[in-house]
Protein backbone atom coordinates (compact mmCIF):
# COMPACT_ATOMS: atom_id res chain seq x y z
CA UNK A 1 0.00 0.00 0.00
CA UNK A 2 1.43 3.37 -1.01
CA UNK A 3 0.69 5.97 1.63
CA UNK A 4 2.98 8.52 0.06
CA UNK A 5 0.41 9.85 -2.40
CA UNK A 6 -0.31 13.55 -2.23
CA UNK A 7 -3.55 13.30 -0.30
CA UNK A 8 -1.66 11.76 2.61
CA UNK A 9 0.82 14.64 2.98
CA UNK A 10 0.87 16.34 6.38
CA UNK A 11 -1.18 13.59 8.01
CA UNK A 12 -0.30 12.47 11.50
CA UNK A 13 0.43 8.80 12.07
CA UNK A 14 -2.63 6.80 13.09
CA UNK A 15 -1.79 5.48 16.56
CA UNK A 16 -3.62 5.08 19.85
CA UNK A 17 -2.26 8.54 20.76
CA UNK A 18 -3.83 10.25 17.72
CA UNK A 19 -6.22 13.04 18.69
CA UNK A 20 -9.85 12.41 17.72
CA UNK A 21 -9.91 15.70 15.82
CA UNK A 22 -6.90 14.64 13.75
CA UNK A 23 -8.45 11.26 13.08
CA UNK A 24 -11.73 12.76 11.85
CA UNK A 25 -9.97 15.52 9.88
CA UNK A 26 -8.01 13.24 7.59
CA UNK A 27 -8.80 10.66 4.93
CA UNK A 28 -7.80 7.08 5.82
CA UNK A 29 -7.75 4.00 3.65
CA UNK A 30 -9.76 1.05 4.88
CA UNK A 31 -6.54 -0.97 5.07
CA UNK A 32 -5.11 1.63 7.48
CA UNK A 33 -8.22 1.43 9.67
CA UNK A 34 -8.00 -2.37 9.76
CA UNK A 35 -4.28 -2.21 10.62
CA UNK A 36 -5.06 0.19 13.52
CA UNK A 37 -7.80 -2.15 14.78
CA UNK A 38 -5.45 -5.15 14.66
CA UNK A 39 -2.72 -3.24 16.50
CA UNK A 40 -5.15 -2.22 19.25
CA UNK A 41 -7.09 -5.50 19.62
CA UNK A 42 -10.26 -4.04 18.07
CA UNK A 43 -12.57 -6.07 15.82
CA UNK A 44 -11.54 -5.74 12.16
CA UNK A 45 -14.85 -6.70 10.57
CA UNK A 46 -17.42 -4.33 9.12
CA UNK A 47 -17.65 -1.50 6.63
CA UNK A 48 -15.31 1.48 6.51
CA UNK A 49 -17.94 3.54 8.37
CA UNK A 50 -18.13 0.93 11.15
CA UNK A 51 -14.34 0.74 11.43
CA UNK A 52 -14.07 4.54 11.62
CA UNK A 53 -16.79 4.72 14.30
CA UNK A 54 -15.08 1.96 16.27
CA UNK A 55 -11.71 3.75 16.13
CA UNK A 56 -13.23 7.13 17.01
CA UNK A 57 -14.90 5.57 20.07
CA UNK A 58 -11.60 3.94 21.05
CA UNK A 59 -9.64 7.20 20.67
CA UNK A 60 -12.25 9.06 22.77
CA UNK A 61 -12.63 6.52 25.56
CA UNK A 62 -9.70 4.09 25.33
CA UNK A 63 -12.23 1.26 25.42
CA UNK A 64 -13.76 -1.19 22.99
CA UNK A 65 -17.52 -1.08 22.54
CA UNK A 66 -19.02 -4.16 24.15
CA UNK A 67 -21.24 -5.77 21.53
CA UNK A 68 -20.72 -9.46 22.25
CA UNK A 69 -23.99 -9.90 24.16
CA UNK A 70 -25.99 -8.09 21.48
CA UNK A 71 -24.34 -10.24 18.81
CA UNK A 72 -25.32 -13.43 20.66
CA UNK A 73 -28.96 -12.27 20.78
CA UNK A 74 -28.88 -11.28 17.12
CA UNK A 75 -27.26 -14.58 16.16
CA UNK A 76 -30.05 -16.55 17.84
CA UNK A 77 -32.68 -14.43 16.09
CA UNK A 78 -30.88 -14.83 12.76
CA UNK A 79 -30.76 -18.61 13.06
CA UNK A 80 -34.50 -18.66 13.68
CA UNK A 81 -35.14 -16.29 10.80
CA UNK A 82 -32.95 -18.28 8.40
CA UNK A 83 -35.23 -21.28 8.90
CA UNK A 84 -37.97 -19.32 7.16
CA UNK A 85 -37.68 -18.46 3.46
CA UNK A 86 -37.13 -14.78 2.68
CA UNK A 87 -40.21 -12.82 1.70
CA UNK A 88 -41.37 -9.22 1.39
CA UNK A 89 -42.55 -9.58 5.01
CA UNK A 90 -39.09 -10.55 6.29
CA UNK A 91 -37.97 -8.13 9.00
CA UNK A 92 -34.64 -6.30 8.62
CA UNK A 93 -32.54 -7.30 11.64
CA UNK A 94 -29.50 -5.68 13.24
CA UNK A 95 -27.19 -8.14 11.51
CA UNK A 96 -28.58 -7.57 8.01
CA UNK A 97 -25.87 -8.11 5.39
CA UNK A 98 -25.83 -7.58 1.64
CA UNK A 99 -25.28 -11.31 1.18
CA UNK A 100 -25.69 -13.51 -1.87
CA UNK A 101 -28.91 -14.87 -0.35
CA UNK A 102 -30.35 -11.37 -0.02
CA UNK A 103 -29.11 -10.42 -3.50
CA UNK A 104 -30.87 -13.46 -4.96
CA UNK A 105 -34.09 -12.58 -3.13
CA UNK A 106 -34.14 -8.93 -4.18
CA UNK A 107 -33.25 -9.93 -7.76
CA UNK A 108 -36.17 -12.37 -7.77
CA UNK A 109 -38.54 -9.50 -6.88
CA UNK A 110 -36.98 -6.54 -8.72
CA UNK A 111 -35.40 -8.36 -11.64
CA UNK A 112 -31.89 -8.63 -13.07
CA UNK A 113 -31.30 -4.86 -12.88
CA UNK A 114 -31.20 -5.09 -9.08
CA UNK A 115 -27.84 -4.22 -7.51
CA UNK A 116 -26.81 -3.10 -4.03
CA UNK A 117 -26.32 0.66 -3.82
CA UNK A 118 -24.79 2.61 -0.94
CA UNK A 119 -28.15 4.23 -0.23
CA UNK A 120 -29.97 0.88 -0.25
CA UNK A 121 -27.42 -0.70 2.10
CA UNK A 122 -27.58 2.31 4.44
CA UNK A 123 -31.38 2.09 4.42
CA UNK A 124 -31.23 -1.55 5.52
CA UNK A 125 -28.61 -0.79 8.19
CA UNK A 126 -30.55 2.18 9.60
CA UNK A 127 -34.08 0.73 9.46
CA UNK A 128 -34.00 -2.33 11.70
CA UNK A 129 -37.57 -3.50 12.22
CA UNK A 130 -38.81 -2.50 8.79
CA UNK A 131 -39.54 -5.13 6.16
CA UNK A 132 -37.86 -6.23 2.98
CA UNK A 133 -40.82 -4.64 1.17
CA UNK A 134 -39.79 -1.29 2.66
CA UNK A 135 -36.26 -1.89 1.34
CA UNK A 136 -37.65 -2.74 -2.10
CA UNK A 137 -39.73 0.46 -2.07
CA UNK A 138 -36.58 2.42 -1.18
CA UNK A 139 -34.67 0.82 -4.06
CA UNK A 140 -37.39 1.84 -6.53
CA UNK A 141 -37.48 5.33 -5.02
CA UNK A 142 -33.74 5.75 -5.63
CA UNK A 143 -34.12 4.45 -9.19
CA UNK A 144 -36.82 7.08 -9.89
CA UNK A 145 -34.60 9.84 -8.47
CA UNK A 146 -31.70 8.71 -10.67
CA UNK A 147 -33.75 9.65 -13.75
CA UNK A 148 -33.40 13.31 -12.74
CA UNK A 149 -30.36 14.70 -14.63
CA UNK A 150 -29.25 16.63 -11.51
CA UNK A 151 -29.22 13.51 -9.30
CA UNK A 152 -25.95 12.57 -7.62
CA UNK A 153 -25.18 9.67 -5.38
CA UNK A 154 -24.42 10.54 -1.77
CA UNK A 155 -20.84 10.18 -0.62
CA UNK A 156 -20.59 9.00 2.98
CA UNK A 157 -18.78 11.27 5.50
CA UNK A 158 -15.67 9.10 5.74
CA UNK A 159 -15.12 9.63 2.02
CA UNK A 160 -14.82 13.42 2.33
CA UNK A 161 -11.72 13.35 0.11
CA UNK A 162 -13.80 11.85 -2.72
CA UNK A 163 -16.56 14.41 -2.07
CA UNK A 164 -14.06 17.27 -2.24
CA UNK A 165 -12.57 16.01 -5.52
CA UNK A 166 -16.01 15.62 -7.12
CA UNK A 167 -17.27 19.01 -5.93
CA UNK A 168 -14.09 20.82 -6.93
CA UNK A 169 -13.98 19.40 -10.46
CA UNK A 170 -17.68 20.14 -10.93
CA UNK A 171 -17.25 23.73 -9.70
CA UNK A 172 -14.05 24.34 -11.68
CA UNK A 173 -14.37 22.25 -14.88
CA UNK A 174 -11.20 23.85 -16.34
CA UNK A 175 -9.09 22.57 -13.40
CA UNK A 176 -7.29 19.23 -13.16
CA UNK A 177 -7.30 16.42 -10.62
CA UNK A 178 -3.87 17.66 -9.46
CA UNK A 179 -5.38 21.10 -8.77
CA UNK A 180 -8.16 19.49 -6.71
CA UNK A 181 -5.66 17.44 -4.68
CA UNK A 182 -3.47 20.52 -4.07
CA UNK A 183 -6.48 22.45 -2.70
CA UNK A 184 -7.40 19.42 -0.53
CA UNK A 185 -3.89 19.29 0.94
CA UNK A 186 -3.85 23.04 1.70
CA UNK A 187 -7.25 22.80 3.38
CA UNK A 188 -6.13 19.84 5.51
CA UNK A 189 -2.92 21.62 6.47
CA UNK A 190 -4.90 24.66 7.65
CA UNK A 191 -7.22 22.45 9.70
CA UNK A 192 -4.25 20.71 11.30
CA UNK A 193 -2.63 24.02 12.25
CA UNK A 194 -5.78 25.36 13.94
Amino acid sequence: MDTSSSHHENRPSLTSATAVRDFTSFYWLKEELIAFCRANALPTNGSKIELAQRIEHFLQTGTVRQQAERRRRVRKRTVLQMQEPLSVSTIITEDYRSSQENRAFFTSIIGPRFHFTTRFMQFCKNNVGKTYQDAIDEWYSEEREKRDPTYQTTIAPQFEYNQHIRDYLRTYPDKTLKDAIDVWNKHKKRRKEQ
